[in-house]
């Protein structure tokens, strides 16, 4: 079972002695996987899987995820420009093969 999702995330983080608001939109596929198993694979961006017992634990473990990868990003950015630059790339990667069940999912 496989289920289209779209996800908005806002996150605070600290880049270079400011506050900025990260805002990202984006687009995940939501798997069970086996009796008990749940994934959130992302499609954009891509590369990022968390999975749990529920799809709740999935998509709780996936924000995480993604909230440690814009901490790690921010701690590294010598300017908030670096910052914003990393976060675009990040973002705009997209698995070409989870987009391409994305979309399936979709017209079920």
């Amino acid at each position: 079972m496989a289920f289209p999702m779209a996800f908005t995330f806002r996150e605070k983080v600290l880049v270079a002695d400011q506050t900025v608001l990260v805002e990202v939109a984006g687009k995940a596929l939501l798997v069970q996987e086996g009796d008990k198993d749940w994934w959130f694979y992302g499609v954009q961006p891509g590369g990022m899987a968390q999975g749990g017992e529920t799809e709740q634990a999935a998509y709780h473990h996936f924000h995480i995820a993604f909230k440690t990868i814009l901490s790690d990003m921010a701690a590294e950015a010598g300017s908030f420009q670096a910052f914003s630059d990393e976060v675009t790339k990040f973002f705009s990667q997209e698995d070409g093969k989870t987009g391409g069940m994305w979309d399936e999912a979709r017209m079920k």
